[in-house]
């Protein structure tokens, strides 16, 4: 979490970005996407 109360989650790759970057954030962005829908499913239990 950053100072300004941002995770730098939400935005896409930029075409300026480096090669090395673009991979880092697709990378992060397919992890999250393999347990976004774990988190869902267990707070849809749980109601």
């Amino acid at each position: 979490m950053r100072k300004d109360g941002k995770d730098g989650r939400g935005r896409k790759p930029k075409k300026t970005d480096s090669r090395y970057v673009q991979n880092k954030k697709h990378k992060l962005f397919r992890k999250l996407a393999g347990i976004e829908f774990v988190i869902g499913h267990c707070k849809a239990d749980h109601r």
